[in-house]
């Protein structure tokens, strides 16, 4: 009985990862970036970083330089890095 119970609250906090999910999330932020007037650049995962900015997974500078083009070093460390060369 115990087993039947956890297997159905597995089943209630499972993650989404259904692809049309993911592609109306990201067209809803690309145009919410659009109307704000910032830039929409393709390869840039805007409803992730998004969704990492309001979990506190990472901080607004950190987002900016994601945004614009900066690759995750070490996740634990938090540092980014350029992905543009010098």
């Amino acid at each position: 009985m115990a087993g039947l119970a956890l297997v159905g609250a597995g089943a209630l906090y499972r993650q989404n990862t259904n692809p049309h999910d993911w592609a109306r999330d990201e067209a809803e932020e690309r145009n919410r970036r659009r109307a704000a007037g910032l830039p929409v650049e393709f390869g840039v995962n805007y409803a992730a970083l998004r969704f990492m900015k309001e979990n506190g997974a990472i901080t607004a500078e950190q987002a900016e330089a994601l945004e614009a083009g900066a690759l995750p070093v070490a996740p634990e460390a938090g540092s980014l890095r350029s992905s543009k060369a010098d």
